[in-house]
């Protein structure tokens, strides 16, 4: 980045300012809601930064926690439980935290390009577009009602129905399920 003296140039069409490094970082903590007023609660902390990495699930729920009025980690389960905050692959084959209303607009935006980095990995586990159709019938049926089912239990939809490759069972149902997602037809806690 360009600098003049210990400031940072930014260009803004035919504006230019400058910013110290340590105006730089204020203002990014301040968007990221660690100075300044808290949010009102965990909800309202994925709500204003839309999507939080989570991968790490006690780190992800301590990033909600810094971000938010105090909050208790059973009350993160809490709205876990109730389905107020999803835990999804919706930005890409990771776990993020989202809200619901947000999950579908974020699937139809990310999931062309996710889809697309997924196809090499397909290819090695032999997941073309017949299994995937077929395992997405078979979730379909086995979530139809509202019905919720761990990551275990669709491994087992699967399986039953016999269309799990030998060798390779996890890896072929997770991207099956991820596949899945990216469709719209789960959701996983």
């Amino acid at each position: 980045m360009p600098r003049v003296g210990n400031q940072v140039l930014f260009f803004y069409g035919d504006v230019q300012t400058g910013l110290t490094v340590a105006a730089i970082a204020a203002r990014r903590l301040f968007a990221q809601r660690l100075v300044g007023e808290p949010c009102a609660s965990p909800v309202e902390a994925v709500r204003w930064l839309c999507a939080v990495q989570a991968q790490d699930y006690g780190g992800a729920k301590w990033a909600l926690a810094q971000r938010s009025q105090p909050t208790t980690d059973v009350e993160l389960d809490r709205l876990f439980d109730e389905g107020a905050i999803l835990r999804t692959h919706v930005l890409r084959p990771t776990w993020h935290f989202v809200l619901p209303e947000d999950l579908q607009w974020l699937l139809e935006l990310t999931a062309p390009r996710v889809l697309l980095g997924m196809a090499g990995r397909h290819r090695q586990l032999e997941i073309d577009a017949k299994l995937i159709q077929r395992s997405e019938a078979l979730f379909a049926a086995a979530l139809v009602g509202g019905d919720h089912l761990t990551r275990s239990e669709l491994g087992h939809v699967l399986a039953a129905a016999g269309v799990l490759a030998e060798g390779q069972r996890t890896a072929q149902a997770d991207h099956e399920r991820s596949q899945a997602r990216k469709d719209v037809y789960i959701c996983p806690a």
